[in-house]
């Protein structure tokens, strides 16, 4: 229950939602990217979640995938590519893996393999989009990977922790239910609706 208010305590300050800002340059700005927006945290924890509730090789695989594409997406960004709704697809990843995670290993991890896929390009494209002119993309974007395997091997330990003081499944649903809301909440802004 502490984490839904942490949650929309975050989503719903007048702190900045969106890390795609370079505030912070080199490998400690990359490092620091994907933590300093919900959207981005939200998104790589629960693809943390969802590969420990899936288990076996999803627990390396899919973070694996998500880290591969999301480096491919950067450099999509960083060779002048154009990927459009950027945003919508950031918003839209935080939506799915939350239903993802509430339902509890009932979607194939096929699917969400794919669906992985997909968002991580829009992440890492929003990465590359905001590297810092003056330093070394390389040198950032090194950064921002390692950032983001360690946000998901986090999300790795939450099922765990979760089931360790709380051994109803009701917990991680809940979880999911309110990351799903968050990514609403961030699509809606996207669109201009709130």
């Amino acid at each position: 229950m502490r984490f839904l208010l942490i949650i929309c305590c975050l989503t719903l300050s007048g702190a900045p939602l969106y890390a795609h800002e370079a505030a912070y340059v080199g490998f400690s700005g990359g490092l620091l990217h994907p933590i300093l927006g919900v959207d981005h945290l939200l998104a790589m924890l629960s693809v943390g979640i969802v590969s420990a509730q899936i288990g076996k090789q999803a627990l390396w695989a899919i973070p694996l995938l998500f880290v591969s594409v999301m480096a491919a997406g950067s450099m999509y960004a960083y060779f002048d590519f154009y990927l459009p709704s950027v945003e919508l697809g950031i918003a839209s990843s935080v939506i799915f893996l939350g239903v993802a995670i509430a339902c509890q290993e009932k979607l194939s991890a096929w699917v969400i393999a794919g669906f992985v896929a997909v968002f991580a390009l829009f992440h890492g494209y929003a990465h590359g989009v905001e590297r810092p002119e003056s330093f070394s993309f390389y040198i950032f974007g090194a950064g921002f990977l390692l950032g983001t395997a360690c946000i998901h091997v986090g999300g790795l330990f939450i099922p765990l922790m979760v089931n360790k003081f709380f051994p109803q499944r009701i917990v991680l649903a809940q979880i999911g239910a309110a990351v799903a809301a968050v990514g609403v909440y961030l699509l809606l802004g996207n669109v201009g609706v709130i």
